[in-house]
């Protein structure tokens, strides 16, 4: 027997899909998933905190700087018109996400004469500006690797209940 549930409720915003009142929602996966990632002592972690309580998952090691910017449907149509650094209000209208990180060596290279010179440039550009490494402590002593990606969320589940 299915409850019936009196309750409208929405489901994916950006993808063009109209649910009717008949339609079925199919759980995919054990449980949902909230993930958070973060930079907690040089390691890239993945944290699920749909409950509000810590499962922390280390993604990789020697990582000292992650960013993202936003990508936003302004009007709608199904495609990104701008970029921000700031996280929509409005997650119906967020579509895409930019992602960049900067891995460091897990080797500190030697000193030639008293001082690090293996990274000479500070700054680490990408689509959504740069980054800049100088605030680590010995960031010249180090080479560095930056990787970027764009993540589409046209398969994201957005629920919004209404009364």
């Amino acid at each position: 027997d299915v409850e019936d549930n009196t309750k409208t409720t929405n489901y994916n915003f950006n993808s063009g899909v109209k649910y009717t009142t008949k339609a079925s929602l199919l759980n995919l996966e054990l449980e949902p998933k909230r993930f958070i990632y973060s930079i907690e002592n040089n390691q890239l972690i993945q944290n699920n905190k749909f409950d509000n309580t810590d499962h922390k998952n280390v993604i990789g090691d020697n990582i000292v700087m992650l960013k993202a910017i936003y990508g936003v449907d302004d009007d709608d149509d199904g495609n990104v018109d701008s970029w921000t650094k700031t996280k929509p209000t409005d997650l119906k209208k967020l579509i895409g996400v930019k992602i960049a990180l900067i891995a460091r060596s897990n080797l500190r290279e030697r000193a030639n004469g008293g001082a690090c010179v293996i990274t000479t440039n500070k700054d680490f550009t990408w689509s959504g500006g740069t980054m800049d490494i100088s605030d680590l402590p010995d960031w010249k002593c180090y080479r560095y690797r930056m990787l970027q990606t764009t993540v589409p969320l046209r398969n994201i589940l957005f629920q919004v209940r209404t009364s």
